[in-house]
């Protein structure tokens, strides 16, 4: 039988009630849903309600994996070190009691002259008897403070029962029945790339093994419906067997208390390091040490009680991940195995990608506003090198304080199982849900709250060309670079829209780009020296607006703004009479003439080119705007930053006003893009292609803060825009000047000089 007989669609999934599919997949497989000698069982099991599913006795996947793992001696071996661990725990907690023994009881009976063999004064028994008890009391507080509950762990970014995502239970409801592990309660929903399979909290989820499934958003956008449901068997795999399963989550629960109480900070902690690097005087830094000592002694015994737990549970849980990757291979197959965990690297490795980039955005005052989309993005954006060493982590050995068994002993002996699999349906896993797009920005929401980060006056950008990497960024302005003679600088835009000056008419082809070679040196230093004036002048528009409302603002951090200095340089970089910038002029009237001159064969692609060209220079021509959106983005900032410092009528009145502004040359830099058609991009113009990228900015229904926080994407994507179509347009250049022979400094085909304007 082929994989593809064994196929289930997801319209099967909906025709069919789930207990019904699960019998189906297990006699496409091979098992026997029903006792063969007992129809009034097969009818009474076709009945079973949902929540009957978990606790059904059907055979099923399961009986294959329980046949050569579930014996009596590994069994024996799982309860004794469930035993040991909860015993190193017990052993902990003895100390603690017998240190509290010893100085109620037997500290007070303690006899000092005997112990000496010397008569001592009553006065000196009674003060080393104080001292005993002094150092005793102290360090039995640090060893007690240990067992004091920790803070709870955050509520889920979101909860989904079994009333809500139909097609999520539809897969789960199936998928639990045909392992044999019990249905869920709930599942939660985080910003993790992992999943996991926990107890309910509470005594009742030991007692009565209830579940709980957390499913990372960034692992469901990356994987497809396949290669989830592999990993879900596994997690479930776990929970087929009722002893093992409780073994199991002791075991995990022992060694992450022990954990957690070794290795992790607590709020004391924190301060005691907060007080010790301030200024405060040497009895204070002195009880801080000490106090820190303290601390210490009941770190370093649980961290070896710690490594005695985790040691002796290792085989065990390697055998308990065996077995799992068993129930997963038999769901999902052997052959996806191996792709499978590959993404799984690529996934986390992109996840910590898009942590640095927030990092690096932070201080910018942006964020993105789905994480789980930009690390499926960036997943599949892996350069050579990066694919090299995820594929060599693979062949990475077991490590020895490592509980998981190596990537590549678990793929040998998940290959070696040979296993067809039952799933087929390789639609991307996030089609399980019907409001993915939410739920992902609700979980990266609650995931910057739990770092402790302010989001409320955050701008949340989407996920665009500046998340790509940065090997990905280079390779775009190769043609760029090489078209420009090396020149290229991201910013300014070259005002290309001007039309071509006649003083130019008498150069040909190749004599102008001998005159951008001769000129290269001059056009280089220009365009850097143009590059910082974009900042500058940002600071200066900025500094002037605060300046007009009594608000001081130093240039560089040191000198205090003055208008009158300041406002002529200001008023040149923005009229383009600044001496970087006409020689910038200069240089895009000849890059103006080079690509009509392009534009003047007839090289295939002569038509899209020329659309390229007439969407590149009416960008240009909006580049003014573009450039007074980023002054009006600084100047919320900057508003926004002194409304931290500083809480006032005034400052929160120009904080508004600034966001007006801020979303009015915004819309009327969208209008006047909607009316720049481009075939290059998605969207059929310009304007569509930005709406795409801000898809929450609805003009004027917007709050203005609202509006400010989702339109980060906005000045990226315009900047996109004119690159990309830049970068196509260059391309095509080159590719004609090569065919037509021409070479920087000489001419080996000569052209009609005179242009034709487009």
């Amino acid at each position: 039988m082929s994989r593809n007989d064994l196929a289930i669609g997801t319209e099967a999934l909906s025709s069919r009630a789930p207990h019904e599919l699960a019998s189906d997949l297990l006699k496409q497989i091979g098992l026997n849903d029903n006792p063969p000698d007992s129809s009034a069982s097969s009818a009474k099991h076709t009945q079973t309600p949902v929540s009957a599913i978990a606790s059904s006795s059907e055979p099923s996947l399961v009986n294959e994996t329980r046949s050569t793992s579930g014996t009596w001696i590994q069994t024996l071996h799982l309860i004794g070190v469930t035993i040991c661990c909860m015993l190193i725990i017990l052993t902990y907690l003895t100390i603690v009691v017998s240190l509290a023994g010893t100085l109620a009881v037997l500290l007070p009976q303690l006899d000092l002259q005997t112990l000496i063999g010397h008569p001592l004064n009553e006065g000196l028994i009674i003060a080393i008897k104080s001292g005993l008890g002094l150092v005793g009391t102290t360090l039995l507080f640090f060893l007690g403070k240990a067992l004091l509950p920790r803070k709870k762990y955050a509520k889920p970014a979101v909860i989904i029962d079994r009333l809500q995502e139909q097609r999520l239970w539809d897969m789960l409801i199936p998928l639990c029945k045909t392992i044999q592990a019990p249905l869920p309660l709930v599942v939660h929903l985080n910003n993790e790339v992992d999943a996991r399979v926990s107890l309910a909290p509470g005594w009742q989820g030991l007692i009565k093994g209830e579940l709980m499934i957390t499913l990372g958003l960034p692992l469901v956008a990356g994987l497809d419906n396949r290669q989830l449901q592999g990993v879900l068997a596994h997690e479930l795999g776990h929970c087929t067997r009722r002893l093992s399963m409780r073994c199991y989550f002791i075991i995990n629960a022992c060694n992450a208390w022990l954990d957690q109480r070794a290795h992790f900070h607590d709020t004391w902690s924190e301060r005691l390091h907060r007080l010790s690097e301030t200024d405060v005087s040497r009895f204070t830094r002195l009880g801080v040490m000490l106090a820190r000592a303290g601390m210490r002694i009941p770190k370093q015994l649980i961290h070896y009680l710690f490594l005695l737990s985790y040691r002796l549970s290792r085989p065990v849980c390697r055998l308990l991940e065996f077995e799992a990757d068993r129930y997963s291979a038999q769901v999902s197959g052997s052959a996806t195995f191996r792709a499978t965990t590959l993404h799984l690297h690529a996934l986390r490795w992109a996840f910590r990608q898009a942590d640095r980039q927030n990092a690096s955005t932070w201080s910018e005052g942006a964020l993105l506003s789905d994480m789980s989309h930009a690390t499926a993005v960036g997943a599949t954006r892996l350069d050579i090198e990066t694919q090299r060493k995820l594929e060599a982590k693979l062949r990475d050995r077991q490590r020895y304080w490592r509980a998981h068994p190596a990537d590549l002993e678990r793929i040998n002996r998940v290959e070696a199982l040979s296993a067809p699999g039952y799933i087929d349906n390789s639609q991307p896993a996030a089609a399980l849900f019907d409001y993915f797009q939410e739920y992902c920005r609700q979980a990266t929401a609650a995931y910057y709250q739990r770092l402790g980060l302010d989001v409320s006056i955050i701008q949340l950008r989407e996920t665009s060309h500046a998340a790509l990497p940065e090997h990905e960024r280079s390779s775009d302005a190769s043609s760029l670079t090489k078209w420009t003679l090396g020149q290229w600088c991201e910013l300014p835009w070259l005002p290309l829209h001007e039309p071509v000056e006649r003083a130019l008419g008498s150069l040909d082809w190749a004599s102008n780009i001998d005159e951008l070679r001769r000129r290269s040196t001059e056009i280089g230093s220009s365009w850097q020296q143009a590059q910082k004036e974009v900042q500058r002048r940002v600071m200066l528009a900025c500094c002037e607006e605060l300046a007009a409302h009594h608000i001081t603002h130093q240039i560089h951090g040191t000198e205090t703004f003055n208008a009158d200095h300041y406002l002529d340089e200001y008023r040149g970089i923005v009229s383009w009479q600044s001496p970087a910038r006409l020689v910038m002029s200069e240089a895009a009237a000849l890059f103006r003439q080079r690509i009509e001159y392009a534009l003047k064969t007839c090289h295939l692609g002569h038509a899209r080119a020329r659309e390229l060209a007439q969407a590149l220079f009416a960008l240009c021509e909006l580049y003014p705007s573009y450039e007074r959106l980023r002054e009006a983005h600084k100047l919320v900032k900057e508003y926004n930053s002194l409304s931290r410092l500083q809480i006032s009528r005034e400052v929160s009145q120009l904080s508004h006003y600034a966001l007006l502004d801020f979303r009015s040359e915004a819309l009327k830099l969208l209008q006047a893009a909607d009316k720049v058609p481009q075939q290059l991009l998605e969207g059929e113009s310009i304007g569509g292609y930005l709406r795409l990228q801000c898809p929450y900015l609805n003009g004027e229904m917007v709050a203005p803060l609202e509006f400010y926080q989702k339109s980060d994407a906005l000045l990226e994507g315009f900047a996109h825009c004119y690159h990309q179509i830049f970068n196509a347009l260059s391309t095509w250049c080159l590719s004609v000047e090569a065919a037509c022979l021409i070479r920087t400094g000489s001419m080996l085909n000569k052209q009609e000089s005179k242009v034709n304007p487009i």
